[in-house]
């Protein structure tokens, strides 16, 4: 390892003599072996400086935020290119092995990642989805296309909680007449189906908790107007200084602040906030507690049935027809899973747990809440 990779960051020519920069300080080693065992966000962006250089961050979920615990800039937006950054910034940090990975519908991306971990699954981010679906609708060519119906459907194939949802909503979209008679067959057919396992709701794991990446476009877009408001002609040594000096500096900092607001030295909780959520991220205390709430008073309209060790079927009593959700537990693992929509969206423990625990008291949150939050996202760092 050369001096520059000693200190975190390297800038050097590659293979083809073509520009390549990596850089990670030790704050950003710090947030990416304590959050990238799950999952990375591999998110590029362009005009940053005069030069059209692609500068790609590599970013993971916190427990407060997102945080960049890579840069990669390239001469050229090539898998190769890409590959090169990433394996350096393997090399930096070698016992850390990213189950899943996110990106926007980038070939070299995906491709890139799965050479560099081979055992990483790569999935397209929400927004960036949504973002080409309705791009691509609005071009005047496509003109003759219902767009509002058109995402309908589609969104109906990539929301499904199952696969079986999502067979049948593909069913619908490929009978609808204007799907036959239009380039939307051919567009989604040869575009989207082909990865359909990389955007659908029903192909994500249960252990995966991003489901988009738009928070990492804010990031991107936060980093371009007030950083580099001005800077639209720097040079590249300009764009690093900014990003090393005043940009990644200051969202670790951001991150270090929020941090020290939810240990118990800190604040004094509410008589409403039980045991289990002190030190816990406020975002996942307003979504237990109000689960809680909403359920709390009102037990008796969920029916739930026992179906194996830590298996349940929860039926909703208060819809006509009634609906009937899945809850699974699985404390060797440390995850549990449900068939519901709001699951799907937000990958967080559903209101559904509640019914459950009443009734069962084993699967209570006050008994299980130290394996169920055990990963970092849910704790104080």
């Amino acid at each position: 390892m050369d001096s520059a990779e000693e200190d975190g960051s390297s800038l050097q020519e590659c293979k083809q003599s073509n520009l390549l920069f990596v850089y990670q300080n030790k704050e950003m080693a710090h947030s990416y072996r304590k959050y990238g065992m799950n999952t990375i966000l591999l998110d590029a962006t362009y005009r940053t400086c005069k030069y059209a250089l692609p500068l790609y961050f590599i970013v993971v979920e916190t427990n407060v935020n997102y945080q960049f615990v890579g840069v990669i800039i390239t001469q050229f937006e090539t898998k190769e290119s890409v590959t090169e950054g990433l394996e350096i910034f393997k090399r930096w940090n070698p016992d850390i092995h990213p189950k899943y990975g996110m990106v926007d519908y980038a070939t070299e991306e995906i491709a890139s990642l799965e050479a560099v971990f081979p055992s990483m699954k790569v999935f397209i981010c929400t927004f960036h989805r949504e973002q080409a679906w309705a791009r691509w609708l609005s071009k005047g060519s496509n003109s003759n296309i219902p767009k509002q119906e058109a995402i309908k459907l589609l969104r109906q194939a990539a929301n499904a909680p199952t696969k079986g949802d999502m067979e049948a909503a593909l069913r619908i979209l490929r009978t609808w007449e204007v799907y036959r008679t239009t380039n939307l067959k051919s567009f989604f057919e040869l575009t989207w189906y082909k990865e359909v396992e990389r955007w659908t709701s029903s192909s994500k794991p249960f252990d995966m908790h991003i489901n988009t990446n738009n928070r990492v476009e804010r990031l991107n877009k936060e980093q371009k107007y007030s950083h580099l408001e001005g800077f639209k002609n720097c040079s590249l040594s300009e764009l690093i200084d900014v990003l090393i000096f005043q940009f990644l500096p200051e969202r670790y900092a951001r991150y270090v602040s929020e941090n020290l607001i939810m240990t118990p030295q800190y604040r004094k909780y509410g008589d409403n906030i039980p045991p289990y959520l002190h030190g816990r991220p406020k975002w996942l205390i307003d979504h237990v507690v109000i689960s809680r709430l909403s359920l709390v008073h009102n037990t008796s309209a969920e029916e739930v049935i026992e179906v194996d060790e830590g298996v349940f079927k929860v039926c909703s009593m208060t819809t006509t027809p009634q609906v009937e959700y899945n809850v699974k537990f699985d404390a060797l693992e440390k995850w549990c899973s449900f068939t519901c929509a709001d699951y799907s969206k937000e990958r967080l423990v559903c209101k559904h747990v509640i019914p459950v625990g009443f009734k069962f008291p084993n699967w209570r949150l006050e008994k299980i809440y130290k394996w169920l939050f055990s990963n970092p996202v849910f704790k104080y760092d």
